[in-house]
């Protein structure tokens, strides 16, 4: 199959798998009427985003979708993940607002480009490995995150109002009795006025989860 050079997005297609073989010659996006839209493996076709224009083309397209509610991109990546792009020239006074924002399989710098080009309210990250850094939002839900070197102090950092990690591997017995330590050494709640919520735990992890929980309760009462 070919690689298409216009997405067209229809009110009865809003689930696309982006074009993944060919030459993309101009990305762009029909459909401003959408209020959902999933695009996946854009990865493949990452060597067009080398083009500015291709870059600020896609980008624009998706801002002028007014009613866009939620947009799930999955699979993406920079052509060049060790030097990323300026964010692109239409997103220069500010990100493109969305209600939410579904991102999975996307890593690093990529990552983190997102973050910089959108202003979600509630962000949801699936499987995604070395996030630099998290964005302030409403919610954020965090699921099958890996381990990794200095995603402790990120997440610590994170300012919201609801927080739900899902099963992510990087959250174990260490790591909560890290979190629960912070609060010892600043008698502080980590997360003051934040919901947390966490789901797909064993004993073990839960009974760690469980005195955290408590602590900060503790704290945020005092």
């Amino acid at each position: 199959m070919s690689c298409q050079s216009r997405l067209n997005v229809t009110r009865r297609e809003r689930l696309l798998e982006y074009p993944i073989d060919g030459t993309l010659t101009r990305l762009a996006i029909d459909g401003i009427s959408v209020k959902y839209l999933t695009l996946r493996h854009i990865t493949e076709c990452a060597f067009a985003l080398r083009d500015t224009r291709v870059l600020d083309n896609f980008f624009q397209s998706i801002r002028s979708m007014s009613r866009l509610k939620r947009l799930t991109l999955s699979h993406f990546a920079l052509p060049d993940p060790n030097h990323p792009p300026d964010v692109p020239a239409c997103l220069a006074n500010s990100p493109i607002p969305i209600e939410r924002f579904d991102i999975d399989h996307t890593h690093g710098e990529s990552l983190s480009f997102l973050f910089e080009c959108f202003e979600p309210e509630n962000l949801f990250i699936d499987s995604c490995w070395f996030i630099r850094h998290l964005p302030d939002c409403n919610e954020l839900t965090l699921s099958h995150i890996q381990a990794f070197d200095r995603f402790f102090g990120v997440l610590l950092g994170w300012d919201g109002r609801r927080l739900t990690i899902d099963s992510c591997p990087f959250l174990d017995e260490k790591f909560v009795k890290r979190l629960r330590g912070v609060m010892i050494d600043t008698e502080k709640a980590i997360w003051p006025g934040v919901n947390v919520f966490f789901h797909g735990y064993g004993y073990q992890v839960w009974r760690r989860i469980e005195e955290f929980q408590d602590l900060r309760w503790r704290l945020e009462m005092q």
